[in-house]
């Protein structure tokens, strides 16, 4: 089912950018460098309309994708 959306964020690099999320409310599971965002089941942050998902979500779907072409 498409998902109407007004803006999208693609990020590219190696480190999740917190503080952005962060300054957007995105909320973590702890303090520690390495948690993740909580997301619920459809990846939606605690910030209504605000979803996440591949590597900034805590699933590195770029892994898959790179071995799908072996």
């Amino acid at each position: 089912m498409p998902v109407k959306a007004q803006h999208i964020f693609v990020k590219i690099g190696a480190e999740m950018p917190r503080g952005f999320l962060e300054q957007c409310g995105v909320t973590f599971a702890s303090q520690d460098l390495e948690a993740l965002p909580i997301l619920d089941a459809h990846y939606q942050s605690v910030v209504p309309g605000l979803f996440l998902v591949g590597s900034v979500g805590g699933k590195d779907l770029i892994k898959y994708g790179l071995q799908s072409g072996l």
